[in-house]
């Protein structure tokens, strides 16, 4: 195996650097059964203006089984929806040497950045739970105050 990692890949957001660690742990998995014993790995990862960029390739059999294995099957599947509820698109199939899966993972969206802002009017207002309003409907008209 061969890897290319870019030292910025430590500095990640755990969401996207757990995302990489299980994309890379799934893919060199199906290397090792599905591209043949003298088949070599190579894995790429960099950050490019905050967006990871991830490739994992092969020079093995390079085929897709027409059949999925009983009780296997599910982990590019998988692969591809761990990188689109992060906003990816994951590319995977035969190249002319092996085999190759990749994506980009975009730049991560601080909360600051993609939290609405609050106006000073609703912040200030206290929410009224649902089982409150219940309750007050219940109680019939509110009583009279006395002098």
């Amino acid at each position: 195996m061969e890897a290319d990692i870019d030292p910025a890949v430590g500095s990640l957001d755990a969401v996207r650097g757990l995302a990489v660690l299980r994309l890379t742990q799934e893919a060199l998995t199906n290397v090792a059964k599905h591209a043949g014993t003298s088949a070599l790995a190579r894995l790429l990862v960099s950050v490019v203006d905050g967006a990871v960029h991830w490739e994992v390739s092969d020079n093995g059999r390079g085929w897709a089984p027409t059949v999925v294995p009983s009780g296997g099957g599910h982990g590019i599947t998988g692969m591809r929806e761990r990188v689109e509820v992060l906003g990816g698109r994951l590319e995977a199939g035969s190249t002319d040497t092996g085999w190759r899966v990749c994506t980009v993972l975009p730049a991560a969206v601080s909360a600051s950045a993609s939290a609405p802002t609050a106006s000073p009017i609703s912040s200030a207002v206290t929410p009224v739970s649902s089982t409150h309003r219940e309750r007050e409907a219940s109680a019939g008209p509110p009583a009279p105050e006395l002098a």
